[in-house]
């Protein structure tokens, strides 16, 4: 009997581009000598990107953010189905 699992909270707008840009920042600082900034630094200059974001490209992440979100939703009522018929 396979059990489904709760799905996960989706990723907003901002976590999106946060998981991108943090992607594209160790990518970039992979073959220096550079120590990379604390966690916090690294949040502080992704968000100065993301609030300096162009329209189009943040709107892009808004769009794939909902999608996520309705297809996790979908998920959970199923999940959520499955529980109540036990």
């Amino acid at each position: 009997m396979n059990k489904l699992e709760k799905p996960k909270c989706p990723l907003s707008a901002y976590n999106l581009f946060f998981r991108d840009e943090r992607a594209k920042i160790l990518k970039e600082n992979q073959d220096t000598k550079r120590k990379l900034s604390t966690f916090g630094q690294l949040g502080k200059m992704i968000g100065e990107r993301w609030n300096s974001l162009d329209s189009a490209i943040k709107s892009e992440y808004e769009n794939e953010a909902k999608k996520t979100l309705k297809s996790i939703n979908t998920t959970y009522r199923n999940f959520m189905s499955s529980k109540t018929q036990c």
